[in-house]
């Protein structure tokens, strides 16, 4: 059976370390320790077991020997997964305006006062000019 081995030049491996122990994503610290493995020669499918922090795919290991072997670092720095988590509600509070225009807790219920709903116009004033 074949095991894929990986042979490195002293600059490519000098670029592997430093980009695994100073680069600020944890992703890419990942993929060069993994390739690191490979290259001082354990095997991909160990170091996808049991060779990082987690257990991942053999063949995602085998995909970033591929994307290295084939593009170099730049191979291990493109194709990043992942991206921000937007939640529902960031468009609501980043200045889209009041998120609804239905009736709003009452101060008073946050202070000890009476509990309740109040509408978003003053009752008391229509109520005056009704009542006069």
């Amino acid at each position: 059976m074949y095991q894929r081995t990986l042979t490195l030049s002293e600059s490519q491996r000098t670029v592997l370390i430093e980009h695994r122990n100073h680069d600020p994503r944890p992703d890419i610290r990942e993929r060069c320790a993994a390739v690191l493995k490979v290259a001082d020669g354990q095997s991909p499918y160990s170091v996808a077991r049991c060779g990082l922090l987690r257990p991942r795919d053999p063949d995602t290991i085998y995909a970033w020997l591929d994307s290295f072997e084939g593009q170099g670092i730049d191979g291990l720095l493109s194709g990043r997964q992942g991206g921000s988590r937007r939640r529902p509600f960031r468009a609501a509070r980043a200045g889209l305006g009041t998120a609804s225009s239905g009736a709003r807790r009452s101060s008073a219920a946050r202070i000890g006062g009476a509990a309740g709903w109040t509408a978003p116009q003053s009752l008391d004033a229509a109520n005056d000019s009704s009542l006069d």
